[in-house]
């Protein structure tokens, strides 16, 4: 599968492959895998007493961060072909980050500083463009008020441990038409779009996806989802996670990778 570098209108998530920043930078030790045994049957949830409320808000929080780490895998089965995405970085907002990115092991970086971009492969880094305001949470916002507008019905779970805090559990089914006009399913940190993930947008079937909240923070700290979808020429099934980290830490300080600062003080 390819991959392609697009507008960073739609964003949605990160996980990691490749160690960047000594001390500080994405690091292999630092992917983590879906959490498919996590999501439960939706007829196990409660019925929530104030609906789509505590996720909207979750995603609100999480848009005022100046500062995180995004870890996100992804991975799509279509017959006995698998394609896995993986990405892991830093955000700063508005418009500063540094992102591992992998596609099926095939290694990329990106760096991104106000309107100054560059890419990498293969160690070699190169001028890329900026893709602008880097805002992980957008998408999230869309799919949730189309959500509640659908009114799609929301369920409660038992709370789970998340990084550093406990989370409230949430799960709803979600049609992978509405996971495309989004842009959860096909926009992704940095603007780097993977067809693993993009291959969501042409299929019809309902996808089951959990949102943790922080009860400490009230931001969204994980995006959770499972499902298999048909096509006209395919049947996929996809699995995919995603965790937010490091909310307004050092650790989450978007660092020059010194590798690109060597090539670009080399340049004449």
């Amino acid at each position: 599968m390819n991959r392609e570098v697009r507008p960073f209108a739609t964003v949605a998530a990160g996980l990691a492959i490749v160690a960047v920043v000594s001390g500080c930078g994405p690091s292999t030790e630092q992917a983590i895998a879906p959490p498919v045994g996590q999501l439960q049957a939706l007829s196990q949830g409660a019925a929530t007493s104030n609906g789509w409320a505590p996720v909207q808000n979750g995603v609100l929080l999480g848009e005022k961060l100046k500062k995180y780490i995004i870890n996100t895998a992804a991975t799509v089965v279509n017959g006995r072909a698998r394609s896995s995405f993986t990405l892991y970085g830093q955000v700063n907002a508005p418009d500063t980050t540094l992102l591992a990115v992998s596609l099926d092991g095939q290694s990329d970086l990106y760096y991104q500083q106000g309107k100054a971009a560059y890419q990498a492969e293969n160690g070699k880094w190169m001028p890329s463009t900026p893709v602008g305001k880097v805002d992980v949470y957008r998408p999230y916002q869309k799919l949730v008020s189309a959500a509640m507008n659908q009114g799609i019905t929301l369920k409660q779970f038992p709370r789970q441990y998340v990084i550093d805090e406990y989370c409230t559990v949430y799960e709803a089914e979600i049609p992978s038409s509405l996971l495309a006009s989004s842009g959860v399913s096909t926009g992704l940190v940095g603007g780097v779009t993977s067809s693993a993930t993009s291959a969501v947008t042409a299929q019809s079937g309902d996808i089951l996806m959990a949102f943790y909240v922080g009860q400490r923070t009230g931001v969204l700290r994980e995006v959770a989802f499972t499902g298999s979808t048909s096509g006209a020429h395919q049947n996929l099934t996809v699995v995919a996670n995603t965790e937010i980290s490091n909310l307004n830490k050092p650790a989450a300080d978007v660092t020059i990778p010194p590798s690109l600062l060597n090539q670009v003080s080399a340049l004449p």
